[in-house]
């Protein structure tokens, strides 16, 4: 909340302490011979009226009399006035109402006073006379009564200290205001000053698009200032490493546990996301080979096509970087801070207990590096990998083997990762089997067809799209096209 808030609501209690003061409240008691009821009046200045009902003055609501007569022999000190009561003038009725002694008028109103064509709404129009004003459904219940109604006027006493405790309350929240103002701009300061200190040569940010609102604008630069500092000081390991390198002694932990409470495992299947830097290389393919060596499992790597296997590590993983970074955000000093790797193993292991937390040091990263440096510099890249999400090795620890999906009954590639070996790369073309897509050539046309038939002669009876090569779209005509396509030669 800023200064100018905390003036409007300043603002708002001393109107509506002066809105209380505006007004005196007044109750009617209302009695005729059918039935009987409480009203509420109010008067813009204080009336002479009794505290008790019982000490009030009866007097009468004659609605049979016409006050647009001035009739000076009668008189109206015992009767109330509930304008309008006639068809002429108010400034007529509430001056024959005067003249006849009356002493107190109700007036039928919502609004203020000058509504009603009132001038002065103290003296009404210098008459002098007492005026209660009362609400239109009030009036309405009021005539429906009777014709002679007998009501009595009396202002009970008010609660002592309401307005003394209501000023109270106003100032203390207008100074609860003023000091969160004054603590959160303290509070922004000291981290201002902390991310400044923090944030040196090396730690950049990117220049931030210009917002209407300039102080949302310096508090979204904050923000990602401090994120790019701490990030850069947050990583799995004491040391970042190449991808692979720290992948290994995480998978060596995740072993060593996952064999402490499943002795009898013998099979390790990977499932991941297919990022070429992280996972899919021959590197990490490398690894897979020598699974059986290192760890004495075997294993395979399943990977997800794009935008695809988001599963439950995915939610633990959230979890714990979203719980991580909300741990720094609301700590203001440095010391209260996670600013490594270990404080941050420390803290998800108190924080989450059922979830296991491995810390890697720097010298189990460097021990890795060391060890793999030589065999990596010895492999070579495996081509056309894209078009493939399932790997394994099956005896040896120099070759890979891939298919296109687990399922998939046939072998695409087998890759050796030895330098300069025959046959590294064997490349299988699989058979056409029914309800493929497939490429042929006919009259040096390439087409695009299904395979419809599987004939007994060896042949496939292949239905065409439209057009041929090279046009980039294709549909199915409206005749269908089929042609027997006998197979390539082996």
């Amino acid at each position: 909340m800023n200064f100018l808030s905390a003036n409007s609501v300043l603002i708002l209690f001393i109107y509506i302490f002066n809105l209380c003061n505006a007004y005196h409240y007044v109750v009617m008691k209302a009695e005729s011979t059918a039935s009987s009821n409480d009203f509420c009046a109010y008067s813009n200045i204080r009336p002479t009226l009794p505290e008790k009902i019982t000490e009030a003055k009866p007097l009468e609501i004659v609605s049979a009399v016409d006050w647009c007569t001035n009739d000076s022999k009668s008189n109206a000190s015992e009767q109330v006035l509930l304008i309008p009561a006639g068809n002429c003038s108010l400034d007529a009725q509430l001056q024959n109402f005067y003249d006849m002694g009356g002493k107190v008028i109700l007036l039928i109103n919502n609004g203020s006073l000058v509504h009603m064509n009132f001038i002065d709404d103290e003296s009404l129009n210098g008459t002098g006379l007492s005026s209660m004003t009362i609400s239109e459904s009030s009036a309405r219940v009021l005539k429906e009564m009777g014709e002679i109604i007998t009501v009595k006027l009396f202002k009970p006493p008010s609660v002592p200290g309401v307005y003394f405790l209501l000023t109270i309350g106003a100032i203390a929240i207008f100074t609860a205001a003023v000091g969160s103002y004054v603590s959160g701009l303290t509070s922004y300061k000291i981290f201002s000053e902390r991310v400044t200190n923090t944030s040196g040569a090396g730690n950049e940010v990117p220049e931030v698009h210009r917002l209407q609102d300039q102080r949302l604008q310096n508090r979204w630069f904050r923000l990602q200032q401090f994120l790019t500092g701490l990030l850069k000081k947050i990583e799995i390991g004491e040391e970042n490493g190449t991808p692979v390198i720290v992948l290994n002694p995480c998978i060596q932990r995740t072993i060593e546990f996952i064999k402490t409470q499943f002795p009898q495992i013998k099979r390790v299947e990977y499932f991941t996301d297919g990022c070429s830097a992280q996972y899919k290389n021959f590197k990490s393919m490398m690894n897979l080979c020598h699974h059986k060596t290192d760890f004495q499992t075997d294993a395979c790597w399943s990977f997800h096509a794009t935008s695809h296997g988001k599963t439950i590590c995915d939610g633990i993983g959230g979890t714990v970087k979203r719980a991580v970074t909300k741990k720094n955000l609301q700590s203001v000093y440095q010391s209260t801070q996670i600013t490594n790797a270990h404080q941050m193993f420390l803290y998800c292991s108190d924080l989450c207990s059922k979830i296991s937390f491995f810390f890697l040091s720097e010298q189990e990263i460097q021990n890795c590096r060391n060890k793999l440096e030589d065999p990596f510099s010895k492999g070579k890249s495996i081509t056309g990998t894209r078009s493939f999400h399932f790997f394994f090795s099956p005896s040896s620890t120099s070759e890979i083997t891939a298919k296109r999906t687990s399922l998939d009954p046939e072998i695409y590639i087998r890759w050796n990762f030895i330098k300069g070996a025959e046959s590294s790369a064997l490349i299988q073309c699989s058979k056409p089997s029914l309800h493929n897509y497939v490429a042929c050539v006919y009259e040096k046309n390439w087409w695009i067809g299904l395979v419809s038939k599987l004939n007994k002669e060896g042949d496939y009876t292949i239905t065409f799209m439209h057009p041929h090569r090279p046009s980039e779209t294709f549909y199915w005509p409206e005749r269908q096209d089929e042609c027997p396509v006998p197979p390539v030669p082996s």
